[in-house]
């Protein structure tokens, strides 16, 4: 993360030169922690809803549940090991 190496690299600087006139934005303008939550809590769902084939996958996934338990009489352990296919087959795409 960019801004914390600049803090980082001020610090050292400040140190090395014992000049402190170096400081990072970051240490200037520290960021208000309701501020910081907000934009923490806030990306996961804007990338959410901003990505259409993510948006397809969510539903795919959080269908799973409902299509082994009800329909094929499945219990919440069984079906919870219906994941394990998806899982095996995401492996061996990134090793192809």
């Amino acid at each position: 993360f960019r801004p914390v190496l600049l803090v980082y690299k001020a610090k050292r600087i400040r140190s090395d030169t014992n000049d402190t006139r170096y400081y990072a934005a970051l240490e200037r303008d520290p960021l208000q922690p309701l501020e910081v939550f907000s934009k923490v809590l806030s990306l996961p769902f804007k990338i959410l809803f901003n990505e259409l084939m993510l948006i397809a996958m969510t539903i795919y996934l959080s269908a799973y549940p409902f299509v082994f338990t009800k329909p094929h009489h499945l219990s919440p352990g069984l079906a919870g090991l219906t994941y394990l296919p998806l899982a095996v087959g995401g492996i061996f795409a990134i090793i192809l």
